[in-house]
């Protein structure tokens, strides 16, 4: 089972002090995962994560959650270039230097990563690599954000969810998305948007009953968007 993204932050908020003081240096190749992604109240947490490289000999597939080992957790209202070099610098000091680094494309972090490589030469072989899931979801909100039809898409869909929720039709409630973030999982309405099509399609023939005459107020604007859904699909599938 996927853990929820709010139990995620919940436990690395309240991580117990034996997690952090009972880890070693590591002698085999490993990378850094790093986000300030996570909230603390008005603070931002600096995450550093320690994954070793070697589990790719064995396997393919994603990073499990047991193959990761949270080196260190910093902790400020705002976060700076050199305050994110100073951090990560005192971190690999005490668990050593790791052969890669990974982060989003965040302003915070890139200039932090680069600070590092200049001012400290020792880290100047390190890799820097851009985590492919925000490379993605760039690529898709540059292209989306903006667009007319995807536009509509997201405030139909809205519409459509307070139209049907906590009603009769309540099991096909579109998901919703944060508004940070979302083009990370805007496969979900997207898929939401093609099962519906569907589920309107067999059901929009039914006798005249209050069921029929609320699925046609809530999801007959949606089959002319089919078109616009299946090439989005296609394009969050690749």
């Amino acid at each position: 089972m996927v853990p929820h993204y709010t139990t995620i932050m919940n436990w690395m908020k309240q991580l117990s002090h034996h997690k952090l003081s009972s880890l070693a240096v590591f002698k085999e190749k490993w990378c850094a995962i790093i986000d300030i992604t996570i909230k603390k109240g008005r603070a931002k947490l600096l995450s550093i994560l320690r994954v070793p490289l070697n589990i790719y000999d064995k396997r393919a597939g994603a990073i499990r959650h047991n193959e990761t080992e949270i080196l260190a957790i910093f902790i400020k209202e705002t976060w700076n270039g050199e305050e994110v070099a100073a951090s990560l610098n005192e971190t690999f000091l005490k668990y050593g230097s790791p052969n890669q680094i990974i982060f989003d494309q965040g302003s915070d972090l890139n200039c932090g990563v680069n600070l590092l490589k200049k001012v400290f030469f020792k880290y100047s072989g390190v890799q820097v690599v851009h985590d492919i899931t925000h490379l993605f979801s760039n690529l898709l909100k540059n292209e989306y954000n903006d667009d007319p039809l995807f536009k509509y898409f997201m405030k139909k869909s809205s519409r459509t969810g307070s139209l049907v929720r906590q009603t009769i039709l309540s099991k096909i409630t579109p998901p919703k998305l944060r508004r940070l973030g979302r083009f990370h999982s805007i496969i979900r309405p997207i898929e939401w948007g093609l099962n519906a099509i569907q589920f309107y399609k067999i059901h929009k023939r039914r006798c005249k009953t209050k069921f029929q005459k609320k699925l046609k107020k809530s999801l007959s604007w949606l089959p002319k968007m089919k078109n616009f859904l299946d090439i989005f699909y296609e394009k969050c599938e690749l």
